[in-house]
């Protein structure tokens, strides 16, 4: 059966995806074309963990201190004037979202609580989420990934409740991933280290602990506590080595 579409749009990454989501809303019939078919492949919209930055900066600091990152990061290719648009559009996509949950219309009407805020990241995500966190006081937890601040710094800007999540195999992080856990002793903090799973694969084995500590801490199901403390906890056995402080 043929379908005729308005417009389409080659790439599902954060542009291509932003784009159609537009298109919608003004009213357009848009398809989404995406070669990739792996349940995981290198594009931004499914390896960035949800963490929104810019060159690895917070999406609020100044125009000038974004733009220049911006610059630095493209080792000359970057266009000025390209990079200065992105900068001072970048904190326009977090009022944007927010504003979509009281929008008459939106599709994420009524739908986001925004009192409820999770920031995580994979890699240089977690990274960044080290760097929102010391930012952004409306956050309730933060996860991080296969990925520990490169000074053993990081957990100087954590306020809230910590999941780290690490892989077995991973060659690049889980060292530092492992430092900060050690040197976390601000707040309430809980470890695992996958076993088998390398720097990639972390994110992808690490949904389960990922998905039931996002309800237990945003979606109030605090009997999820048990999957993550005590003797008998669900992420403590089998391929979950594991290790908690500070509750």
């Amino acid at each position: 059966m043929e379908k005729l579409f308005d417009l389409a749009i080659v790439g599902g990454g954060y542009a291509g995806l932003a784009a159609a989501n537009r298109a919608a809303q003004l009213g357009l019939e848009a398809v989404v074309l995406e070669r990739g078919a792996e349940e995981a492949y290198p594009c931004n919209s499914r390896y960035a963990g949800g963490v929104l930055h810019v060159s690895y900066h917070n999406v609020t600091d100044p125009v000038p201190d974004l733009t220049r990152a911006i610059v630095e990061i493209g080792e000359g290719w970057t266009r000025p004037e390209l990079a200065s648009a992105m900068a001072g559009s970048s904190a326009r996509a977090v009022d944007w979202l927010i504003a979509e949950n009281t929008k008459a219309g939106s599709q994420y009407l009524q739908k986001l609580n925004i009192a409820k805020i999770a920031s995580g990241g994979h890699s240089q995500g977690s990274i960044s989420t080290f760097a929102f966190a010391g930012m952004d006081t409306r956050l309730t937890t933060t996860i991080h990934v296969a990925g520990g601040s490169f000074d053993g710094n990081g957990y100087r800007n954590l306020k809230k409740p910590t999941l780290y999540i690490g892989g077995s195999g991973d060659t690049l992080a889980l060292s530092n991933t492992k430092r900060d856990y050690e040197n976390t002793n601000n707040v309430p903090v809980f470890l695992t280290v996958i076993e088998g799973a390398s720097h990639t694969s972390a994110a992808r084995d690490g949904w389960t602990p990922i998905v039931a500590w996002l309800r237990w801490h945003l979606g109030d199901e605090v009997q999820r506590k048990s999957m993550f403390i005590g003797a008998n906890c669900d992420f403590c056995t089998g391929k979950f080595v594991s290790q908690s402080k500070g509750w």
